[in-house]
């Protein structure tokens, strides 16, 4: 196969209409004229620099070539999970610095952790739980969960510098009505097991857990993404919760890039696997907009039915404060 003709034919398919391959390949590898038609006819032959950097100039990665091949989709991981005791999002700076996203859609079945940024105990408990329940990570095996843990505050400056980036962007959220459900019982198993260093903590949880569902009923109503306790006429990102009560088998990040898309899929909360492979990318929009046609949008809905998902979630927030002060 003559891959150096396919890969001109896949880098001319992703051009703008007024652009020319041997315009784009005279200007960014700084050849002449003549040596761009040699590399296009393959008298001359290309190197892998080369071909690097058309791809990156295009917003594309060498990657998006391969995955070009039908049936084929290459995934990049994006986050390593737990490494050194902490969440690395270094990945995620590349990735913010690089590809500039424009909007991102989130479809999961639990509360996005860069809602929780706003209530520091909740975002820490939920990376101490799946440090020490699913990652089998030596370091927490005989830790109990307390909310001034020595490791919270590096975990949470870590965390914040990718919150404040999804924050500054507009997003669209679907979330699962067993979202709430999810982290109360991540909640109840701490208390049943005796992995709270104080069985208090799991009411000090549960009552943050309130004023969160406060906050995200305060942030869709104004259809804006505000820091908590900042005015709902703040100039900010544009919001939009759609509630669905679809079971969702799989938890992801749709991105509308500068140039592309992406798609990241969130495994057990903390691994996560990314590709900009375009008809991938389609398939999973395509999906996104037959699943808001099937969900409630609190953002523009009537207060009657934002009340009755709101309200449903402190009623389960309200059972677990009375199992946990009864003891059963």
């Amino acid at each position: 196969m003559d891959y150096q003709k396919r890969f001109f034919d896949f880098l001319k398919g992703k051009l703008s209409p007024e652009s020319s391959l041997p315009d784009v390949i005279e200007q960014h590898l700084h050849v002449s004229r003549d040596g761009a038609y040699r590399r296009i006819g393959g008298r001359t032959a290309l190197t892998l620099n080369e071909a690097m950097v058309l791809m990156e100039q295009q917003g594309l990665h060498l990657c998006d070539f391969e995955a070009s091949v039908p049936g084929t989709v290459l995934f990049n991981q994006t986050s390593s999970g737990i490494k050194k005791d902490l969440a690395q999002f270094d990945d995620y700076e590349a990735f913010f610095s690089k590809f500039a996203p424009q909007e991102f859609f989130i479809i999961s079945n639990y509360i996005g952790r860069y809602h929780l940024q706003e209530f520091p105990g909740l975002a820490f408990f939920l990376w101490f739980f799946s440090a020490k329940t699913m990652a089998d990570n030596d370091t927490y095996n005989d830790v109990l969960f307390e909310l001034d843990s020595p490791l919270k505050e590096e975990y949470l400056l870590s965390i914040n510098l990718l919150g404040e980036k999804l924050q500054g962007i507009p997003s669209v959220e679907v979330m699962s009505m067993e979202a709430i459900d999810r982290l109360i019982n991540q909640i109840l198993y701490f208390w049943e097991t005796h992995l709270f260093k104080e069985d208090a903590i799991a009411l000090e949880l549960l009552e943050k857990l309130k004023n969160f569902v406060s906050y995200l009923e305060k942030i869709t109503v104004a259809g804006k993404k505000l820091h908590r306790g900042e005015d709902k006429n703040a100039d900010r990102p544009s919001f939009k919760l759609f509630i669905t009560e679809i079971p969702l088998m799989d938890t992801f990040m749709f991105f509308k890039l500068k140039h592309g898309k992406a798609v990241s899929h969130i495994l057990n909360g903390f691994n996560v696997i990314s590709t900009s492979n375009q008809t991938y990318c389609r398939n999973i929009e395509n999906f996104i907009e037959t699943l808001t046609a099937k969900s409630e949008c609190l953002t523009t809905s009537g207060e009657k039915i934002r009340a009755r998902y709101f309200n449903g979630m402190r009623k389960k927030i309200e059972a677990a404060i009375h199992k946990v002060e009864n003891g059963n």
